[in-house]
């Protein structure tokens, strides 16, 4: 049986998660020792005591993510669970890149750390916000908020399931738009308009430690959120991270290209179920597993044990 794994980004609900898993294994409580001595901040304390409102910072909760999803997936490679291709939901993607080879999870650590603080300093200067929208099919979204100003689509992530992010005034007229035109709208709890032009200042801020960044050719292929292209060429791979914090997340034909790799099981890297909800429906076919809590992980190990190849996402 082949399997993808899916690597969630900063919408995933990391509270309570992280202190579950630290627990649990010695192998993750040294990853986040490890990566509170690179960030001169005990990570480990906070992961497993709080306070809420700093796990949910922007510039906290992208590097707890990225460092519980590297060491869920190296407990899954101690297991002998190799995939055969690797692809993550916007943030997701640098856990993606560790988990194929691409980058040592130090270096993976410093790019979501330069990004995270990056955003957080932009989000400081924009009202921006972003929502999800049901009910409406590309077609009807695009009509709909045709000259509202400064709204993009930010993530494509199923069938009837569109992200719009932007400025929150341009949202709420969005918002009022949609409503009438028959959809409904679910606010995110995020900081800002990821995915669109209005983070081209930190994107080409953070394009220099991109370029700084030591990349090798990845061991599995990445499943690109720009576009969903099989990447494994570290320059292909470079090209992909200096663009992507501008351009939307195309999950949808993520969650395709992967179909097609006769690919039989996804398995969610980290916390949450976000992805593996989108999953159930771009691809329904295809069994889904989590490990959204050490308890889970363990449930889902019999499964994982037939797979002799899989693709991380």
């Amino acid at each position: 049986m082949s399997a993808a794994f899916l690597f969630p980004g900063q919408g995933s609900q990391f509270v309570g998660m992280g202190s579950d898993y630290l627990k649990a294994y010695p192998s993750v409580a040294h990853r986040f020792e490890q990566a509170g001595e690179c960030l001169g901040t005990d990570l480990k304390r906070v992961v497993s005591r709080g306070p809420r409102n700093v796990l949910v910072q922007t510039d906290f909760a992208q590097v707890a993510i990225y460092t519980l999803s590297v060491a869920i997936a190296e407990l899954l490679a101690a297991r002998g669970i190799a995939p055969v291709a690797v692809a993550g939901h916007s943030l997701g993607q640098f856990s993606a890149l560790a988990a194929a080879g691409a980058m040592t999870f130090e270096d993976g650590l410093s790019l979501v750390a330069d990004r995270s603080r990056l955003m957080h300093e932009q989000n400081q200067a924009l009202d921006g916000s972003m929502f999800a929208v049901t009910g409406l099919d590309l077609d009807a979204i695009e009509r709909a908020v045709d000259g509202v100003g400064e709204v993009w689509i930010a993530n494509h992530n199923a069938p009837g399931q569109i992200v719009l992010s932007g400025l929150r005034s341009a949202l709420n007229e969005a918002q009022a738009r949609l409503l009438a035109a028959g959809g409904k709208a679910a606010w995110l709890d995020v900081a800002g308009p990821y995915h669109t032009p209005l983070l081209a200042a930190a994107a080409e801020r953070f394009s220099l430690s991109v370029q700084r960044t030591t990349l090798r050719d990845a061991t599995v292929p990445l499943v690109a959120n720009s576009d969903a292209a099989l990447l494994s060429r570290a320059e292909a791979l470079r090209a992909e991270l200096h663009r992507h914090m501008l351009l939307p997340v195309r999950w949808a034909e993520t969650m395709q290209r992967i179909a097609a790799m006769d690919v039989r099981l996804l398995v969610e890297v980290g916390p949450g179920k976000v992805l593996k909800g989108l999953a159930l429906r771009n691809v329904p076919d295809i069994r889904c597993v989590g490990t959204d809590s050490a308890r889970e992980l363990e449930q889902a190990r019999t499964t994982l044990q037939e797979v002799s190849s899989c693709a991380f996402l």
